[in-house]
Parts: structure tokens; sequence; C-alpha cells
């Protein structure tokens, strides 16, 4: 049986845009191919409000994934929450660092 890996940070906005095509993917793969899911991500763990550069940053990675490939975002996140870095591991483990 061959193994397809399948490395996602699920707090990434390609990642999520991405969600779509992966899902025809799994729907037209071979029954003999095992996948195995890679989660992780690249932001520090940190309990620090999101400094103002980086949510303007990622606002406009939103509009262009948008306007790329249609993914829809809420956009209220960013006046009603407190947008913090955050990951995957930060998610699950809240009490452990992966180093």
């Amino acid at each position: 049986m061959s193994t397809l890996f399948y490395v996602v940070d699920p707090m990434c906005s390609w990642c999520y845009a991405f969600s779509p095509t992966w899902q025809k993917i799994l729907d037209n793969l071979p029954s003999d191919i095992k996948v195995v899911y890679v989660q992780g991500g690249l932001a520090p763990i940190s309990n620090d409000t999101m400094p103002n550069d980086m949510q303007q940053m990622l606002q406009g990675i939103w509009r262009q994934i948008h306007e790329s490939v249609g993914t829809k975002f809420n956009f209220d996140f960013w006046t009603e929450c407190t947008p913090r870095p955050v990951s995957y591991t930060h998610l699950t483990l809240p009490t452990k660092r992966i180093v």
C-alpha cells in the first residue's frame, strides 16, 4: 500500500483555501493509497495580541485568496475578536511546546 503524506497547517489561510481541491483529490484517490495527515504550524505560541501590521497583512492575504480562488472569510473576526498568533499545536497542546 502506498502512503500519501498531507502536510497542512489548519490555521493557514492558503491551506484553508485549498480544502475544496484537497477534497476532490480525496474523492478520486485510489483506495489502495493511505492518507497520513501531518499537522503543524509556523506561528509562535503566544497569548499576546497579534500586532496590527500582521493583522493588516493577513487581511490582505484573505482578500487576495478570495479574489484568486473565491474562498470566503469572515472579516468580522478582525473587529469582533482579539486576534492572537495561533497555531495548530497551540490549540491542541497548550501545555506543551514542540521543538
